[in-house]
């Protein structure tokens, strides 16, 4: 069925869900955070909360290997740079990382104190901590007032080449963005009505009144991606109002974690509506799938079986 063009890149884009908050690390802040590393110090990775399309910068008083920088799922930032000294790191995630996601980051140390290498864990969620600190030793009382200084100089430099990235980013919307970080193919947007396939488990008070599923393959040859979407109108038959905050979509091939996007609670003996996107590897359409919603507290589940893709 034809869909206006606006439409399809806004569902695909700003749906923006509500998911449950990454746990911060012990003795971190908004303004930004210290991790010391020691000879002797546990091996046990720091956490460090990370934001879709939010800068990070690591500022070390040691300087690491080009070659030592190992990053999980690198493609899903940006910007990965390290200065010309090898004493700051500046990471810029993507805008479509998932919140709760959990990323490695190994640094290699072009010295051999310990401890090296040096093992991080990038959390993503929606509170962010822009800037850490991580000593692998400590700094004589004379240093330290030259190296405050020189850190508050790289932060601002980097600061406003991150400002300078993001604005480049958000002044373009829709198709063109998709097109720019190359989440679309030349195939472009599929989309077809599948209320009639749908059939919503028993003894649930829900009921589809219309639902449209959609598909877009992404720009990648090496690593191809696929995204799927599905916009439902859901009526709540029972008693109290119900909220979707999580979804997964169950495929032939295994389960999916999804994003969810409702504008407003639905309430009893009303219709709202829901929309659900997730991001799956390869290009193949998946066959015949089923989506599962629950609430922030997991007490009402819609279970909704025959969803199927263009």
């Amino acid at each position: 069925m034809p869909v206006p063009l606006a439409m399809l890149s806004w569902l695909l884009l700003t749906s923006t869900p509500e998911p449950a908050e990454a746990r911060p690390d012990a003795g971190t802040s908004s303004t930004g955070s210290r991790s010391s590393g020691t000879t002797g110090a546990s091996r046990s990775p720091r956490e460090i909360r990370i934001s879709p399309g939010r800068g990070l910068l690591l500022i070390f008083d040691a300087p690491l290997t080009r070659d030592g920088i190992v990053l999980e799922a690198r493609e899903s930032f940006r910007h990965v740079t390290l200065s010309a000294d090898g004493l700051l790191l500046t990471l810029l995630p993507s805008r479509e990382l998932r919140m709760g996601r959990r990323l490695t980051l190994t640094l290699q140390f072009v010295n051999e104190a310990e401890p090296n290498p040096l093992d991080l864990v990038l959390v993503v969620s929606p509170q962010s901590e822009p800037q850490w600190e991580v000593s692998r030793r400590l700094a004589p009382s004379d240093r330290a007032h030259t190296e405050a200084e020189e850190s508050r100089t790289r932060l601002q430099e980097c600061q406003t080449a991150l400002l300078l990235a993001t604005k480049e980013q958000d002044r373009h919307e829709g198709l063109m963005r998709m097109l720019i970080q190359g989440q679309l193919s030349s195939a472009g947007i599929a989309s077809m009505s599948i209320t009639a396939h749908l059939i919503i488990g028993q003894p649930e008070t829900f009921r589809v009144r219309n639902a449209v599923s959609y598909r877009a393959a992404d720009g990648s040859m090496r690593m191809p991606r696929m995204r799927l979407a599905v916009d439902l109108q859901l009526t709540n038959h029972g008693s109290t109002p119900w909220t979707p905050t999580q979804a997964r979509l169950v495929t032939p091939t295994g389960e999916w974690p999804a994003e969810v996007w409702s504008p407003q609670p639905i309430l009893p003996k009303s219709t709202g509506r829901v929309l659900i996107e997730v991001d799956l590897p390869g290009n193949a359409t998946p066959g015949p799938s089923t989506l599962k919603l629950w609430n922030q507290e997991a007490t009402r589940t819609a279970t909704i079986s025959g969803v199927r893709f263009p």
